[in-house]
């Protein structure tokens, strides 16, 4: 019977620390969301124009075209 209290009294610590290790993967994973999804709206549309074509994905005609239109919406 001793036996029986002391195993339960013992699995309290490993609970308490795989909830706490839980709630900070979860925590993690929240904050890692809500970051990445910031990440685009604090940029202008410019700014993403200007990257992109940086990166090769447009060519100078296309960024020109699309920079004209940009600022045209300002």
């Amino acid at each position: 019977m001793v036996g029986c209290q002391l195993s339960s009294v013992m699995m309290w610590p490993m609970w308490i620390g795989s909830l706490a290790i839980l709630g900070a993967l979860a925590a993690a994973a929240v904050w890692g969301v809500r970051r990445s999804g910031r990440r685009s709206r604090d940029r202008s549309p410019l700014e993403i124009l200007d990257e992109r074509f940086a990166q090769g994905e447009l060519d100078a005609e296309e960024y020109r075209s699309s920079r004209e239109i940009l600022e045209g919406t300002r």
